[in-house]
């Protein structure tokens, strides 16, 4: 079974992937929360494989809080990683470890999967250039085909992109992200919001809702993914001044530059 979370779409790709390559069922993480958080993974399926994307060097807290909400049954189980990200992921493999840990859960494998950048709110951060995107996406399927035979085979490496400094990254540099930089208020629209929706449709925690004139408003419930940022087709949705003249990605989308 594959369990995902996605904000602009790579987590997803991937998962659907490892889906037709591993014939493991695909949920994603909101769904199987919404529906109750109980799921089941069926009998002869021995793997849980949980793919969803770095944020500033750590698991997403969303994620997190949905791993110690959601109840999972089965036989045998070993659960193993597969973050996307677009460099490195820090630490996030031990983060992860470690809430398995506390669920009781065993563990196997964890594995990074480098796909397009999507963060675009930091100073100098950007989305890849046409050439980076395209090379980092022509990679793509080798690498899941490799992740998914390391795992079917049970070999349980890690393998993953710690990157240079991850404990200054996972250690300090997430916990002030996630305590200090997740703002929805930041959020603004302008005039140029065509009203068609896409935003709202897009938001993975449904934290996007339309008022009368169809025009979009956030609520607290935020994860700053960007994928609405991302998703805009006529590039109304700002975050603040962090994303003047940043381009914009989404998968399976070519990127647009401001």
């Amino acid at each position: 079974m594959i369990i995902w979370f996605s904000g602009t779409g790579n987590s997803r790709a991937v998962a659907e992937e490892l889906g037709k390559l591993t014939g493991g069922e695909t949920i994603s993480l909101p769904s199987a929360i919404a529906s109750g958080g109980n799921v089941s993974v069926p009998s002869g399926d021995n793997d849980v494989i949980w793919v969803f994307p770095v944020h500033s060097w750590g698991v997403p807290e969303v994620v997190r809080q949905m791993i110690h909400d959601i109840d999972i049954t089965g036989e045998d189980l070993t659960h193993h990683l597969v973050a996307t990200c677009g460099d490195d992921c820090g630490y996030t493999d031990r983060m992860w470890r470690h809430d398995m840990e506390q669920k009781g859960w065993s563990t196997g494998g964890a594995y990074t999967v480098i796909m397009p950048n999507t963060y675009v709110t930091f100073p100098f951060f950007d989305v890849d250039t046409p050439e980076v995107r395209d090379r980092k996406l022509s990679a793509m399927n080798d690498r899941i085909a490799a992740i998914a035979k390391d795992i079917t085979e049970r070999q349980n490496h890690t393998d993953v992109k710690h990157g240079s400094f991850p404990s200054l990254k996972t250690g300090v540099i997430y916990p002030f992200f996630m305590r200090h930089l997740i703002r929805p208020d930041k959020f603004k629209v302008s005039d140029s919001c065509i009203s068609c929706g896409k935003c709202a449709g897009i938001c993975p925690l449904d934290n996007i809702t339309l008022d009368r004139d169809r025009k979009p408003s956030w609520g607290k419930r935020c994860c700053t993914c960007l994928a609405c940022y991302h998703i805009c087709p006529s590039r109304a949705i700002s975050y603040g001044s962090l994303t003047k003249g940043k381009g914009q990605y989404y998968f399976g989308i070519n990127d647009r530059k401001r």
